[in-house]
């Protein structure tokens, strides 16, 4: 084949390509991605969708979060990969990926999603994933919890659609995910957070309950023995809101802060915090003399009753209570019950002295049958879930969940947010920070203010969405510009000085490299140019005696590339974009300040 037919052939299967991926509308998503599980590969109704099985891994998706934030990714899987939010891992930047050196990168929260859904007329409820994850699916022990048969997944950035089908529910579930993204509001657009907003629809004959279930990890400080979590739940009018944080105080301060997790909407339910054992995606092993042995997760209630058991413990038990069994045996009937009553607030606890007492209603409350349930506690404490010393302990994770009746085609949405706030941004050892720590004091503040603003960010960053699809170049080039925006959120630093920079690669290949923002400045000064006219301003300080402009900076915002000078394209280049710069904006004092 010469080179001139394989090009040929090449632009053909490229022409194919885009015909069969094409939207039926402007405004659509151009490519549509459907993720299905193995025993059902068709593509979607529309016959635009690229089919994948579930089985294959799809290594990308859309960041969530704002500039300069950090991010999480939204992939077709429905799942939330790569948690770049606690200053280490690739975002963290260059050489410095792992944090200090020797200490392992902080462990990713394990967020989940999952739908009950059942017939308020009678028959059996069923549970579903929100995601497709091959590896979860226990059919010994946890039959009646399945993944959802397959997800169309719309990423159109900064708006992500998922669309979850089964044919067997008696509700059509979606859901959208964006982080607020509105030129010319660079604060709101700078926020560590996002919202996924489910859309509930009855499709049947007959009322529907429906539940909505959250599960999260608690993250802070991961790294350190002594961990300390604090778990905070607050209600505010229709909003549950969960505080994840830490009492701890590391040297290693890199996953130091917080996590909040609101759902608004339906009538909520709560688990404040257990171990992550009882939580998603594997069963706690519990040793009891009383019956041997069990293995318990919290999905058996929700699945019954679409409902969470409202448990409030705020601290871990594995460090509250630490009495040896001669210890409790000295215990009073008040004590005794006393303890009961407190441990009874950790969701896994709870279940344990709940079964106890039902399968023994005669004897639950005596002083027996308490010391047998305090040495078990006690025992099981020290085993699996919190280790010999109690410093291995798994305790952390919390859920919400959120139950609303739909009478038949009635459509709900109920909503979830999710906001971080991780203030010590340490490349190379030096704490740069974030711009948003001069707003916010924790993760409950950040959920507040996107709470607050919700209806406006919703419409700003929709109506920004729409205009990049309105288009009559077609959708395959929008969905080009637009997806390529998303690098202003996943590659961006802007530290809390205000110094604004972004990287070649994820962390790596250069930061703010003059030839590289040369090209690839212009969606910045388009869409927020304080950000980039803040950048070219704090460049001049490293200019060289003889004029030349630095290449680009070194791991932070007080170093430079000092080998890089040298480049005879950049001081062309910085002359033109502060041309460019001053043409689009009009700011003469920016002129005035560059052009010596």
């Amino acid at each position: 084949m010469t080179r001139r037919e394989f090009l040929g052939r090449a632009t053909a299967a490229s022409a194919t390509l885009a015909l069969t991926s094409a939207p039926s509308g402007a405004a659509d998503a151009p490519n549509r991605v459907s993720v299905q599980s193995p025993f059902d590969i068709a593509p979607g109704a529309d016959g635009n969708s690229l089919a994948l099985e579930g089985t294959i891994a799809v290594g990308s998706g859309a960041p969530l979060g704002g500039i300069g934030t950090g991010f999480i990714e939204l992939r077709p899987d429905g799942c939330f990969h790569e948690w770049q939010i606690l200053n280490s891992g690739a975002w963290g930047g260059g050489r410095h990926r792992g944090g200090r050196a020797g200490v392992a990168p902080p462990v990713s929260p394990n967020l989940r999603f999952l739908l009950r859904a059942a017939k308020a007329g009678g028959g059996a409820p069923q549970l579903r994933r929100l995601y497709l994850r091959s590896d979860e699916n226990d059919l010994y022990s946890l039959g009646y919890v399945q993944d959802v048969e397959g997800i169309d997944y719309e990423a159109y950035y900064p708006l992500t659609t998922l669309r979850y089908r089964d044919a067997l529910l008696p509700v059509r579930v979606s859901a959208t995910a964006f982080s607020p993204f509105m030129p010319g509001k660079t604060r709101d657009s700078a926020t560590p957070g996002f919202h996924l907003v489910f859309t509930l629809e009855n499709t049947s004959t007959e009322t529907v309950e429906a539940s909505l279930l959250s599960i999260l990890d608690n993250p802070v400080v991961a790294r350190s023995e002594n961990r300390q979590l604090k778990n905070t739940l607050r209600h505010e009018g229709d909003c549950s809101s969960l505080l994840l944080e830490s009492d701890a105080q590391p040297e290693e301060k890199s996953d130091l802060g917080s996590i909040c997790l609101s759902v608004t909407g339906g009538d909520p339910s709560w688990i404040s915090g257990t171990f992550c054992q009882y939580a998603l995606p594997g069963l706690a092993e519990w040793s009891s003399r009383r019956v041997n042995s069990m293995r318990l997760d919290l999905l058996r209630d929700f699945f019954k009753s679409g409902r969470l058991p409202n448990t409030e413990a705020s601290r871990d038990p594995a460090q509250e209570f630490k009495l040896t069994d001669e210890e409790i045996d000295a215990l009073s009937s008040g004590q005794l019950k006393d303890y009961c009553r407190q441990l009874s607030g950790d969701a896994l606890l709870n279940r344990v002295i709940s079964d106890a007492r039902a399968a023994d209603p005669k004897g639950a409350d005596t002083d027996a049958l308490m010391r047998t349930l305090l040495k078990e506690i006690a025992s099981n404490l020290s085993d699996s879930l919190a280790g010999g010393e109690r410093l291995s302990s798994t305790w952390g994770t919390g859920a919400l969940a959120s139950a609303v009746t739909l009478a038949p085609r009635q459509r709900m949405e109920i909503r979830f947010t999710l906001g971080w706030f991780f203030p010590h941004h340490a490349p190379g050892g030096r704490e740069i920070g974030h711009q948003y720590a001069n707003w916010f004091n924790d993760a409950g503040e950040v959920n507040t203010f996107l709470l607050t603003n919700y209806a406006a960010h919703r419409e700003g960053t929709e109506s920004f969405a729409r205009a990049l699809a309105d288009t009559s170049l077609g959708g395959p080039m929008a969905f080009a510009w637009s997806s390529q925006l998303g690098t202003l959120v996943k590659n961006t630093w802007w530290s809390k000085a205000g110094h604004y920079a972004i990287w070649e690669g994820l962390g790596c290949c250069g930061l703010s490299t003059t030839d590289v923002d040369f090209d690839g400045s212009w969606s910045v000064v388009a869409l927020f140019p304080e950000l980039k006219l803040g950048q070219m301003r704090h460049l001049t300080a490293f200019q060289n005696e003889l004029g030349q402009v630095p290449h680009n900076y070194s791991d932070g915002f007080d170093r430079i590339d000092r080998s890089g000078f040298g480049r005879v394209d950049m001081n062309p280049q910085w002359v033109m974009m502060v041309c460019r710069d001053y043409l689009w904006t009009g700011d003469t004092d920016y002129l005035t300040a560059m052009w010596p």
